[in-house]
């Protein structure tokens, strides 16, 4: 087993508690505690398949870019509808509360439309436009959106994870409100609606000559909750936010290799943990 560093040892402390990981999934976390110069030269040595292969990574630097960098750009764009017949056919359907809420909430003639669709039926592509028109009106207006997490079924459901529990008990504004529509309905039309993505990048250098550095980095996604306490809620502590140009503490998935500048390769993986670090 491969020697764990401090921040390793901090994140096995508190993520029990807080994520409801195995014993199993401590040991690999264990295993693959690295830093971003290993990351790379694994790529850049051709070990690539091998990093996929693990479950998570712990690693450590500095956060230089967050995208987008309005995180208020969470409506939805055409290019967020990823199965437009599927998303149709469960909102009609009306089998959670969640569809049944958003449907209601739609316009008539938009209802209508919608109900004129065969089960099997394409959805035209002005159909999706109006859809999606209409969704954001309703989910994410500047003043009083719907609050989905104001529903009792809803909210029976959102209580079982931790997260959500604590976010619950906050007084939320309407922004905030509307961010936790969108993972609301991301979550529940998994596969049918690309999930909201805020993407950072983690960069760490080190001197290889007098007066020259070189520079490691990694660019990791975060969708879902995590996104709402990391970048979003605007009340909650200083020592929670991670602004940019400040050291971080990730644990994230390997996803792939992606392109970076002219003829190079970063890594892109899956965030599931981001703490700021002094």
């Amino acid at each position: 087993m491969k020697k764990i560093s401090i921040y390793g040892l901090f994140f096995i402390l508190i993520s029990v508690q807080m994520y409801g990981l195995t014993n199993t999934d401590l040991d690999r976390i264990i295993d693959f505690d690295i830093n971003l110069k290993q990351l790379q030269k694994a790529l850049d040595n051709g070990q690539a398949s091998a990093v996929s292969r693990t479950r998570y990574l712990i690693l450590d630097g500095t956060v230089s870019i967050v995208l987008p960098a309005d995180v208020q750009a969470y409506k939805l764009e055409r290019r967020d509808i990823l199965n437009p017949a599927n998303f149709v056919n469960k909102l009609k359907a009306g089998k959670t509360e969640i569809a049944q809420t958003i449907f209601s909430s739609l316009p008539p003639e938009i209802q209508a439309d919608l109900r004129s669709l065969g089960a099997k039926a394409p959805v035209p592509e002005e159909t999706v436009k109006n859809l999606i028109k209409a969704l954001n009106n309703v989910l994410f207006p500047r003043k009083e959106p719907l609050s989905l997490i104001a529903g009792q079924q809803i909210k029976k459901t959102l209580l079982s994870d931790n997260t959500w529990k604590e976010i619950l008990q906050y007084e939320l504004d309407d922004d905030e409100i509307s961010f936790l529509n969108r993972v609301i309905i991301d979550q529940t039309f998994t596969g049918d609606i690309a999930p909201f993505t805020i993407e950072i990048e983690l960069i760490r250098g080190e001197w290889t000559r007098d007066q020259e550095v070189t520079s490691y980095r990694c660019r990791i996604a975060f969708t879902g909750i995590i996104c709402f306490k990391l970048f979003v809620r605007k009340t909650i502590t200083q020592s929670d936010t991670v602004p940019v140009n400040s050291k971080a503490l990730i644990v994230a998935k390997p996803v792939e290799p992606v392109p970076f500048g002219n003829s190079g390769q970063i890594w892109y993986l899956k965030g599931i943990y981001l703490r700021g670090i002094k």
